[in-house]
């Protein structure tokens, strides 16, 4: 038995040291040794799950779970165990991996990851606390200066089920990736290499964390007065310019409404008056064909009018008949003009406000004949 434990502290120590050793060396190739490696693969692309053995390109079907979700899991599960020992890891379809290309500078490689994150926010619906993401430059021809970047996403509710179902039998998932379009084998990528690093350098830094919370917290406080009041100034500054614009635009409203109103006040007033064609013809109408009126006025709602006719008196009867004009009488001596062989006299009369004729162009103050 003290053997036993002896065993079984040398493995362990082993193993330690082996995955502190395996986080010295880079994303790439550690992923490029893993193409080569044996390895199990839960592929969870469909309804169904199956578990693969995967060595240098080539896959095998270990098995296929007759049910879906957790039943499935826990049979796969008990066929995974036999091959203690062997790396297990999830894989998922293409349809649950949305990917993008994105160009990123050369000289930035080191930040792709946090570069293509901070894009995704901005770009796309996803929020980085709902997803998990994953990248690899492309090769090929790219502008010079810039890398081609593969960017995969996937939902944690997606990922984290079979995560979660893999750790409660008691099976660390050893990586995520997903299927490639051809489907010979996964993408090389890790959706849990992220938090699984973050959680490493987490534990690493902790006491250097410790060390510098003090002035970044004295940093912190310097720097969130500074932009207060510098946001602040900004915020004085778009207020005083949006309450001159709103000044200027109120000026405006204004004037635009008092020119509408005086031009519906005089629309109103045009309405109300006769057109000039409508008097004319009124009064050709009316006069007899041995009168004829050889001046005409119109100011306002009065009419005025000059003219010749063998017996004046008998016109006025006429225009009072008419509903046109009202008030209709003599303004002057009546007149005998030898020359015409006619009465010479003057009209004044007042428009009737109960006429409708009004579709001919409108009379102006002022108009003569």
């Amino acid at each position: 038995m003290v053997q036993s434990q002896f065993s079984t502290g040398i493995h362990d120590f082993f193993r330690w040291w082996g995955g502190e050793l395996r986080d010295l060396l880079p994303r790439q190739t550690l992923l490029a040794r893993q193409d080569h490696a044996r390895r199990l693969v839960v592929s969870a692309d469909g309804a169904r799950l199956k578990l693969m053995l995967e060595r240098g390109g080539q896959s095998e079907i270990l098995a296929e779970a007759a049910e879906p979700g957790e039943a499935g899991l826990i049979e796969l599960a008990g066929v995974a165990r036999r091959r203690r020992g062997t790396p297990l890891g999830l894989r998922l379809g293409s349809q649950n991996c949305f990917a993008r290309n994105v160009e990123l500078p050369a000289q930035a490689e080191a930040d792709f990851g946090r570069m293509l994150d901070l894009d995704m926010e901005r770009t796309t619906p996803f929020r980085t606390a709902d997803v998990l993401t994953a990248h690899y430059v492309l090769p090929g021809n790219a502008p010079r200066g810039k890398r081609l970047v593969r960017h995969l996403v996937v939902k944690r509710k997606t990922l984290d089920p079979l995560v979660d179902g893999l750790r409660t039998l008691g099976i660390e998932p050893a990586f995520a990736d997903c299927w490639s379009e051809d489907r010979r084998g996964g993408l090389p990528v890790d959706f849990l290499a992220a938090r699984q690093d973050g959680s490493r350098r987490g534990a690493r830094l902790a006491p250097v964390l410790a060390g510098l919370a003090v002035a970044l917290a004295v940093s912190a406080v310097v720097m969130l007065f500074t932009r207060h009041q510098s946001a602040l100034a900004a915020l004085n500054a778009r207020a005083s310019a949006a309450r001159s614009e709103a000044a200027s635009v109120r000026i405006a409203v204004e004037a635009s409404q008092t020119a509408s109103a005086q031009i519906g006040a005089m629309q109103n007033l045009l309405r109300q008056r006769v057109p000039l064609a409508r008097i004319i013809e009124e009064l050709t109408a009316i006069l007899p064909d041995s009168a004829w009126v050889s001046d005409l006025r119109i100011d306002g709602g009065t009419v005025e009018f000059t003219g010749f006719a063998k017996s004046a008196a008998a016109l006025v009867p006429l225009l009072e008949a008419s509903p046109l004009f009202a008030e209709a009488a003599l303004t002057s001596p009546v007149m005998f003009d030898t020359i015409e062989d006619k009465e010479r006299f003057s009209v004044r009369m007042k428009l009737s406000q109960g006429d409708n004729a009004a579709t001919a162009p409108l009379a102006r103050d002022g108009d003569a004949l």
